[in-house]
C-alpha cells in the first residue's frame, strides 16, 4: 500500500471536491481516497458563527478547566447534544 498525499488548494464553501481531487492528481481505478471530515464540512459550509453563540456555565467550566474559548466549548457542548440527539 501507498499513502500519496493529494496537494490541492485550500476549500471553502461550495468547492466540489471531486472535481478539485481529480484536478490535482492521477487518479486510478482501484485506488482508495481519505478526505477529511473538515474538508466536507468546509465545503459544505457546515460552520459555526462562535460571535452568536450563548455561553452556558458548563461551557465556562470546561473552559477554565480545559482551555480554548468558552464559546467553542459551548459549540463543543451543543454539538455533542445535537450528535447524541438530546436536543
Amino acid at each position: 500500500m501507498h499513502l500519496i498525499p493529494i496537494q490541492t488548494p485550500i476549500m471553502k464553501e461550495g468547492d466540489n471536491i471531486p472535481k478539485i481531487l481529480t484536478a490535482n492528481s492521477k487518479i486510478e481505478e482501484g485506488d482508495i481516497i481519505a478526505i477529511s471530515s473538515k474538508v466536507i464540512a468546509t465545503a459544505e459550509g457546515a460552520h459555526i458563527d462562535l460571535s452568536k453563540i450563548e455561553v452556558s456555565d458548563e461551557a465556562m467550566g470546561w473552559s477554565v478547566k480545559c482551555g480554548r474559548s468558552p464559546e467553542f466549548r459551548q459549540a463543543v457542548l451543543d454539538e455533542t447534544n445535537r450528535m447524541n440527539g438530546k436536543i
